[in-house]
């Protein structure tokens, strides 16, 4: 069988045309397309073997946990989460459930089960189609399709959405509940890859394979996904998301990035998860930041210069290589604020602060915090 080598720009043009298209599905707001979800709902329980599930819709993220929490834990520990998380909701349905369903209920399809389903249609779809890609377009193909549905949607959605339920539950608790929660949602991009691929190559996949994880995609079109053998809780879409020119989620005022009805609520400042109060900072609180991180992201929602002169940083010397400033209240701490060389991909150049300490010039502070002489840095005119 020949194997496909290179794309014209055409299909070039409909590869990126299918990224941008799946990047817009998922971001959407709801509400969800719950006759869609449902229906792969059933097809994925029946290819386990099981019977279709009972179904039942929450608003959020912190629902599903919140009566999963709840109804499995039990006791002071599931009603005090279900309190976190779900309010009264946790408790309430969850009894409510368990009376009508039972103790079996609560039966788990188990993580092997589904790991293996989805390891099956990935190895199923991979072996019928990646031999059909010849040189380097495999590469190509990914990097411009799987390899950025994953970054967009799994690294800046579905990663920071599993850190913000892992840092609200703490370890014990995410080790009990987390591996109950399914954040496909967010890691389909291998299924989007290979179903991409199989519009490109001479041999494509079978009916039955290519309705199976089209099965798996519409499960998971709507959101976080907790599946037991006689339920299934899904999440209903966000209500809000927004992200920056890079994609990454970004509070664009004093909003939440991603927000659901029941309550979630995900801050970010480009790309990285921050409390409220870094949205509109004080200088007190900027300050009183130990994560240096976390203190960038606050001084840039004020504004450098704002921040400098709200401050009281003391102005040193300034010269190609940035600005050095004594810090006011700490005597001989210092800050040398420099311009990273390389602008981001919407154009913008951003600016932090470096601590140091005993320097006549910035070129002095950035040189030695890459531990070479001034000289020998400025030479090779590096830019930070």
């Amino acid at each position: 069988m020949s194997k496909v080598t290179t794309l014209t720009a055409e299909q070039w043009a409909w590869v990126r045309s299918e990224r941008d298209r799946i990047i817009s599905e998922a971001r959407a707001n709801g509400p969800a397309d719950r006759e869609r979800v449902e229906r792969g709902v059933v097809e994925c329980y029946a290819l386990l073997g099981h019977k279709a599930p009972r179904v039942i819709w929450l608003d959020g993220p912190h629902a599903v946990v919140g009566v999963v929490g709840a109804a499995q834990l039990g006791g002071q520990l599931g009603d005090q989460l279900g309190g976190q998380l779900g309010g009264q909701l946790g408790g309430q349905l969850g009894g409510q459930l368990g009376d009508q369903l039972g103790d079996q209920l609560w039966d788990q399809l188990g993580d092997q089960l589904w790991d293996q389903l989805r390891g099956q249609l990935r190895g199923q779809l991979r072996g019928q189609l990646g031999g059909q890609l010849g040189g380097q377009l495999g590469d190509q193909l990914w990097g411009q399709l799987g390899g950025q549905l994953g970054g967009q949607l799994g690294g800046q959605l579905g990663g920071q959405l599993g850190d913000q339920l892992w840092d609200q539950l703490g370890d014990q608790l995410w080790d009990q509940l987390g591996g109950q929660l399914d954040f496909d949602a967010w890691w389909t991009n291998w299924a989007h890859h290979w179903l991409t691929v199989d519009r490109l190559v001479p041999a494509p996949v079978q009916d039955d394979l290519r309705h199976r994880v089209l099965s798996w995609i519409d499960m998971h079109s709507a959101g976080l996904v907790a599946p037991f053998k006689k339920v299934c809780f899904l999440s209903e879409k966000h209500t809000a998301l927004t992200v920056d020119a890079q994609g990454r989620l970004h509070s664009s005022s004093e909003s939440p990035a991603w927000e659901w009805a029941d309550g979630t609520r995900i801050y970010a400042h480009h790309g990285r998860p921050v409390d409220r109060w870094v949205l509109n900072p004080t200088v007190e609180q900027i300050a009183a930041e130990p994560n240096i991180e976390v203190r960038r992201c606050a001084i840039e929602r004020m504004g450098w210069a704002e921040y400098i002169a709200a401050a009281g940083w003391r102005p040193i010397a300034s010269d190609r290589f940035g600005d050095l400033f004594e810090v006011a209240d700490d005597p001989g701490q210092q800050v040398v604020l420099v311009t990273n060389g390389t602008p981001e991909r919407d154009g913008t150049v951003r600016r932090y602060g470096l601590l140091c300490v005993g320097h006549n010039t910035p070129l002095e502070a950035v040189a030695a915090s890459y531990g070479v002489p001034p000289a020998a840095y400025a030479a090779i005119e590096r830019r930070t």
